[in-house]
């Protein structure tokens, strides 16, 4: 890690351990993007659960909750997601279902949580969209024979959501422009954000506007969109135009940045290990079926097992923001009301208490349980009301794309491999996923 050699020694705000090793002006910024999860490791090593973490420019000094205490946190009513709209106020709107609380963020979310749903999958397009999708990907990999594994898993993600909301196919080449302009509004720079995050939020804002009035207008099809234009609740509520255009932006960045690093460290991991490659292909034999519902997964064991376990050794989301609305004590101290903590979903996964041998790649764990996943196991897509909406969507993508893979590469007799003596890195900004350099190849 990357650590300042000048600040070694301890001290400490509000009798809580500051951690060493910040810069001035970056903070512990360079060590996070590269070691995120050991940085928040040392701490908890260091100090406990509670420490102060400085991350650079706009954000400074922020306490950090750790443990199953920093977890239960997610789910109690002190802390809010509101600061979102103020700090990444392009990335999240005032109107965006993970800025709201309450009855406002009750009612929002009910109105489009039946989308999303295993039910809502089953009906709509959105499975049937996926298995093109991976399907075309993957057949672009076999026959070039390599990838730059994360801007592929990227464009597929994305291409997946651009179809979900009804894009036209002509238009995507501007769309998959636009959004990436808009996704570096993640990073809070003024001068990135005039000049490239603003013009592309507008242009998103002003067509994600254009098809929400279409779709309200037009007969309910199996799209998504179509679903949640008209979706109602009991009293007859729909989600106006705004509020269609701002989740669906929120939902496309969210959604496709966190699945596509997801799917590029399952390839990865498969590559680094042959042993488990033959056990997925072997399941792929013996049901081809590729899975058109939350429902079929579990023809799938091995494959769904993969997916979870990479996601818990890769979780994209290296931090939770939270504000607190009221002071409360933690680990011994009082956390005073409005202050912005972050809970670190990569403690979580990396707890032995939680998992044993954590820092393995076991897809086994998941394997022959008679119950489902706890909250603390699932972490990485959050927790309390604020749980991922795009849940059960993310697991079929990737349970999609590993049968995929596994029916196509075998099917040629390929495999996926590292270039020899590679090793991928980790990078933390804005969200965590391989290097964008990294690369795999397929072949016998």
């Amino acid at each position: 890690m990357l650590l300042n050699p000048l600040t070694t020694s301890t001290k400490y705000r509000s009798g809580i351990p500051m951690l060493p090793g910040a810069f001035p002006v970056v903070g512990h910024l360079p060590a996070f993007f590269t070691s995120a999860a050991e940085l928040i490791a040392d701490g908890r090593r260091r100090f406990g659960t509670l420490f102060w973490l400085n991350m650079g420019p706009g954000l400074g000094w922020h306490l950090t909750c750790c443990g199953s205490e920093g977890f239960e946190l997610l789910k109690t009513k002190s802390l809010s997601n509101a600061h979102l709209a103020e700090t990444h106020p392009q990335f999240i709107s005032e109107r965006g279902v993970m800025a709201l609380e309450g009855t406002a963020h009750q009612r929002l979310r009910g109105l489009m949580t039946s989308a999303f749903s295993p039910k809502g999958l089953a009906e709509n397009s959105a499975a049937q969209i996926s298995i093109e999708v991976m399907n075309e990907l993957v057949s672009d990999w076999a026959s070039k024979g390599r990838t730059t594994i994360l801007a592929d898993t990227q464009r597929a993600a994305l291409g997946v959501i651009f179809q979900m909301l009804d894009v036209p196919r002509q238009q995507m080449s501007d769309w998959h422009k636009q959004y990436r302009r808009f996704s570096w509004s993640a990073i809070p720079i003024p001068v990135l954000d005039r000049l490239v995050v603003k013009p592309a939020t507008q242009w998103l804002f002003i067509r994600l506007r254009e098809l929400a009035e279409q779709a309200r207008r037009s007969t309910r099809s199996r799209s998504v969109l179509s679903t949640l234009a008209h979706s109602e609740n009991e009293a007859g509520e729909k989600l106006s135009i705004d509020e269609l255009a701002d989740n669906m932006r929120l939902l496309a960045f969210a959604g496709h940045d966190t699945t596509a690093a997801a799917m590029a460290w399952a390839v990865i991991e498969l590559a680094r290990q042959p042993g488990l490659w033959d056990r997925l292909v072997a399941e792929v034999q013996e049901n081809p079926h590729i899975p058109k519902a939350p429902s079929e997964l579990r023809g799938h064991p091995l494959a769904e097992a993969i997916f979870r376990e990479t996601i818990r050794l890769h979780p994209s989301v290296p931090l939770y923001s939270r504000r607190t609305l009221r002071a409360f004590m933690f680990a011994g101290h009082e956390i005073p009301q409005d202050e912005i903590i972050f809970i670190p979903p990569c403690d979580f996964s990396s707890d032995p208490e939680i998992f044993s041998q954590p820092e393995r790649f076991d897809a086994d764990r998941w394997l022959g349980r008679s119950s489902p996943p706890t909250g603390m196991e699932v972490a990485a897509f959050g927790g309390g009301n604020h749980f991922c909406l795009g849940y059960h969507l993310a697991l079929l993508e990737g349970v999609q794309l590993l049968t995929t893979l596994a029916l196509k590469l075998s099917g040629r007799g390929l495999r996926p491999k590292l270039p020899p003596g590679a090793v991928p890195r980790t990078h933390n900004l804005p969200l965590t996923h391989p290097a964008a350099s990294t690369v795999v190849l397929f072949s016998a």
